[in-house]
């Protein structure tokens, strides 16, 4: 089975990525519980199509909020 993730890193004041993705209403896991800084955070990319273009329609609508 393979697994496919993103790692995403929060910039511009954004000190807790898994707190600040969870406003958007995207579900992730936060860098701390692999070891890594709170400003990195992980995010599963399986999923069918519309799922990824709602994905891609929330982090483009991110800096609006």
């Amino acid at each position: 089975m393979c697994t496919a993730f993103a790692w995403l890193k929060c910039e511009e004041g954004i000190e807790n990525g898994e707190s600040y993705m969870e406003k958007l209403k995207i579900r992730t896991r936060g860098g701390e519980r692999f070891g890594g800084d709170a400003k990195y955070t992980r995010l599963s990319m399986i999923g069918t199509d519309d799922e990824f273009a709602e994905l891609c329609t929330r982090l483009s609508n991110a800096k609006r909020e």
